[in-house]
């Protein structure tokens, strides 16, 4: 049962259950796809991580004992939470969503410059009106990449330290 398996691993995880309606906000943070329950996500608070069971099999003991001795041995991947990437993006002032935030950032012939901001942040809400105006201007700019990133529907990678809203940040390449 899913019970022993909690207590085989007792010391090396800590498991608890939750409602997953009750507690919608939380599923969706950690990124689940869908509200199907039961879900399963392995939380890494030393390393800023959480790792979310996939499969399309039926979530059992048995899985739940791979999916923890996976992430014991550090086989899991982290998925980041991610809104689609947009088809057509003619702003300056570039989206960036959690699929694309590794590659926006790794262009090595561009600077990349990205705010990470909330839509219910105040300051985000001042501050991204003058910084779409000023990247209208810098559009022109072939070195210089300008994007913004949506923080409450997005994840980047736990190396990405962010602490508050909005946070900038400039990656000189």
């Amino acid at each position: 049962s899913l019970k022993t398996v909690a207590g085989d691993n007792r010391g090396d995880i800590q498991v608890f259950w939750m409602d997953g309606i009750e507690y919608d906000f939380f599923v969706k943070q950690l990124g689940f796809p869908s509200t199907d329950l039961p879900q399963m996500a392995v939380l890494a608070p030393s390393e800023r991580n959480h790792f979310l069971l996939e499969s399309e099999k039926p979530f059992d003991a048995e899985l739940f004992q791979k999916f923890v001795s996976d992430f014991k041995e550090k086989k899991l991947v982290r998925k980041l939470k991610s809104e689609p990437v947009p088809e057509k993006d003619e702003e300056p002032l570039k989206t960036v969503v959690g699929d694309t935030f590794s590659d926006m950032i790794a262009q090595e012939d561009k600077d990349v410059f990205i705010i990470f901001h909330a839509p219910w942040c105040g300051h985000c809400k001042s501050v991204m009106p003058k910084l779409a105006k000023a990247a209208g201007y810098l559009k022109d700019i072939p070195s210089l990449y300008l994007g913004k990133i949506n923080m409450d529907d997005n994840e980047v990678p736990s190396d990405i330290d962010i602490q508050g809203f909005p946070t900038m940040r400039l990656w000189k390449h």
